[in-house]
């Protein structure tokens, strides 16, 4: 009787093991419980490849059912459409890597991990179509955490650099565009105020020895009105007036306490704002060269300004 048995199970066994097409073309393989498939493979007329456990009941696939789709590799949780949804993990044919909750066949909360030629992408926060909306995004040689549009940072956000420069405030299509911005290069000087397509139009530039209030040119040289006060002078030199490529043209120079200074006739005060020396000023050609040089340094920071707004803008 018990061998009986033992056939009759197997029997029963085997007949569950089977293949159907259904009218669809639906195509299900594996172990069967009555009409419907409860392990195995279900290969749908779209090319869509579901391969695990799925509910007796329902017919859905089960947790951790894995999803194969034009080349895309899917492991996790389905609806009743046999969408991705709920938790998940994807690796695409491209080499792009999923991690997180699903939504109607969406990331919407998750890990992106996308293939570079430096190394790796990794997106961590909210996505929307496949595109990031807010989140924080690193890089080799950067780290963006903010808002997103079309994978650029575009909204509130700050962007760090690996060599020390910073950019904060609201960014348009990946460039610091607007008021109450805030750049900081690599040499340590520090860009607040309104920019343009990521470059400042006007407001304050801060370093170690001198400050600048007022407009710039598209190199983030002193260009307009302004007003600089020179920090490692005893008292303090304030220059006000118009300025040209990062040095005033004509206006006025005084004192922190308001007196007047003959800037023309104090070789001193030239020296310590121009870094000429006595020599420099003998001639009215030593002078040229000494604002030469000045304008040089403005160049050489203006030259990381520029680098890190392309950066930013890649």
């Amino acid at each position: 009787n018990s061998f009986c048995t033992l056939l009759d199970h197997m029997r029963r066994s085997l007949a569950a093991l089977c293949l159907r097409v259904l009218s669809d073309k639906t195509r299900l393989e594996g172990t069967f419980s009555g009409s419907r498939l409860v392990e195995g493979t279900a290969t749908l007329p779209d090319g869509r490849v579901y391969t695990g456990r799925f509910d007796s009941s329902t017919g859905q696939p089960l947790p951790d059912t894995t999803l194969m789709e034009d080349g895309d590799f899917y492991q996790g949780c389905f609806n009743a459409q046999w969408q991705r949804h709920g938790e998940g993990a994807a690796l695409l044919r491209d080499g792009t890597r999923y991690a997180g909750m699903f939504l109607d066949d969406e990331l919407r909360h998750g890990i992106v991990r996308v293939p570079d030629a430096a190394g790796e992408i990794t997106f961590t926060g909210e996505l929307k179509d496949e595109q990031f909306v807010k989140g924080k995004l690193d890089h080799v040689d950067y780290t963006y955490e903010g808002e997103f549009q079309a994978n650029q940072p575009h909204g509130r956000g700050v962007l760090v650099f690996t060599s020390g420069a910073r950019q904060e405030g609201t960014f348009v299509r990946g460039q610091l565009h607007g008021p109450d911005n805030k750049m900081k290069l690599e040499s340590g000087h520090v860009y607040t105020g309104t920019f343009v397509e990521g470059r400042i139009q006007s407001g304050t530039l801060r370093t170690a020895t001198f400050t600048y209030e007022g407009e710039f040119n598209e190199q983030g040289m002193a260009e307009g009105e302004g007003r600089a006060e020179y920090l490692t002078m005893d008292p303090r030199v304030i220059f006000t007036g118009v300025w040209r490529m990062g040095q005033m043209e004509r206006g006025s120079c005084e004192d922190e306490y308001g007196t007047p200074i003959d800037y023309l006739n104090r070789p001193e005060l030239r020296i310590n704002v121009e870094g000429a020396s006595p020599q420099d000023l003998a001639t009215d050609a030593t002078v040229r060269a000494a604002y030469d040089d000045a304008r040089a340094t403005h160049t050489e920071m203006n030259d990381s300004y520029v680098r890190d707004s392309k950066r930013a803008a890649a």
